[in-house]
């Protein structure tokens, strides 16, 4: 999608997000395993409480929190992040702290994995992963194609980036491939 006359934006998608998604739900499965189970069998009136109010004042507040925020919650599974959060910060509320850092951990490579990658080309080509975000000038590209939805970046380095961009692309590829071969 062309942003501005000389500035293209691709946003990539993640590979592999149905499997994170599914891991995810079932790291949240067994956290309310976890806390039946301690519920039911040893913990004292007074933990129960602590970890149901930490629980859902921690929930309440991510839900607000995300509905003025989008840019923490950038993709379709907030709902999974909210509650992987709040597990994490209820168990640590709750005294246990290993199960609670864990769930925080484990959240936080769920939220990293599946955010899309955002390519964006103009006077430098800038790559966003997750947390990273490099950017390459053009002296450093051998090549930049994109041909029936296929984007492809030839570094001189022999690294080649090649994906497909989906439904998000330029309108006119071969006006893409002529900017990308006058900045090369």
């Amino acid at each position: 999608m062309q942003t501005s006359p000389f500035t293209y934006t691709f946003t990539l998608q993640a590979d592999k997000k149905k499997v994170y998604l599914l891991m995810q739900r079932l790291l949240l499965l067994i956290n309310l395993a976890l806390i039946l189970f301690s519920f039911i069998s040893s913990w004292l009136d007074i933990k129960r409480s602590t970890f149901l109010s930490v629980f859902f004042v921690a929930a309440v507040f991510l839900l607000i929190f995300n509905k003025r925020n989008r840019a923490f919650f950038t993709n379709d599974y907030s709902i999974e992040k909210i509650m992987g959060l709040s597990f994490g910060i209820s168990w640590i509320g709750a005294g246990v702290y290993s199960i609670g850092i864990i769930a925080l951990f484990l959240t936080f490579l769920f939220s990293i994995a599946t955010a899309d990658t955002i390519i964006q080309i103009g006077e430098k080509i800038i790559i966003k992963t997750g947390l990273f975000k490099k950017t390459y000038s053009w002296n450093l590209i051998e090549q930049v194609i994109l041909k029936d939805g296929l984007l492809t970046i030839d570094f001189k380095t022999n690294r080649l980036l090649q994906q497909h961009i989906g439904k998000n692309g330029v309108d006119n590829e071969t006006e893409f491939n002529t900017y990308c071969q006058r900045q090369l």
